[in-house]
């Protein structure tokens, strides 16, 4: 019954991922396209995916297989609301179980995010994880392991970053002008070089700028600090 469940609720996922997938050029569709996302009632973040908690380490259950779609990734932050949240972990989409390594004893709450092969992707959740209340976890400040630098003038940020090899992927560097909403950030750079420098070159001198880093390694989990705000070197 659960096997059959499944399925049924990746068929319905499928259909919502496909219809977000499609264009239509005419105000008829598009009407219609949010008809049937307005009248499409979500299966419930508890059927589509679990947590449990020991410590520091978050255990994530995929209960539904996404084969079909490009990945899956994991969102969290504290406060439950969807915006200011951080990608936890990006795998493919038949990874079913996988761990997030939290930074702190507090509660978070979770999304999983579906991203089809095209179009735009379904966000689940959030679900939420209970606090470590004995403070059992061991807890690690990945700033002290993870080190980069951020200095900038009027024309241009400096990064310079120096992280352990071991298990790392790839990085990448995001930049907003403002830290309201973490979406529409845009990526200025992308790199599998665990160590190195670059320069992004900036269009407005009188403007603030925030950056993220996102550092995948190899088993998906995703490292993200920032936002951080590129400040005149003092030198």
């Amino acid at each position: 019954m659960k096997k059959h469940n499944a399925i049924v609720i990746l068929g319905f996922v499928m259909i919502l991922l496909n219809a977000s997938c499609s264009k239509e050029s005419s105000m008829a569709g598009a009407k219609n396209n949010a008809g049937i996302q307005k009248a499409a009632n979500l299966p419930d973040a508890n059927e589509i995916f679990s947590l449990s908690r020991n410590g520091e380490i978050v255990t994530v259950n995929v209960k539904i297989d996404f084969a079909p779609c490009k990945r899956v990734e994991l969102l969290r932050n504290t406060t439950g609301v969807p915006i200011r949240r951080s990608l936890a972990a990006r795998v493919n989409p038949d990874v079913l179980v996988f761990k997030d390594i939290l930074p702190d004893a507090k509660p978070y709450w979770y999304w999983l995010q579906v991203v089809p092969i095209k179009g735009k992707s379904q966000f689940f959740g959030p679900i939420r994880v209970g606090a470590d209340s004995d403070n059992t976890g061991k807890y690690v400040d990945v700033a002290k392991i993870y080190k980069w630098t951020l200095t900038r003038t009027d024309a241009k940020a400096t990064f310079v970053w120096g992280f352990p090899s071991d298990d790392f992927k790839s990085m990448e560097i995001l930049r907003k002008t403002n830290i309201n909403d973490y979406s529409k950030r845009k990526s200025v750079f992308m790199t599998k070089e665990s160590a190195g420098d670059t320069v992004d070159h900036l269009t407005d001198p009188d403007a603030d700028y925030w950056y993220w880093i996102e550092i995948t390694l190899g088993n998906g989990r995703v490292i993200t600090q920032g936002p951080v705000k590129a400040e005149f070197s003092t030198e």
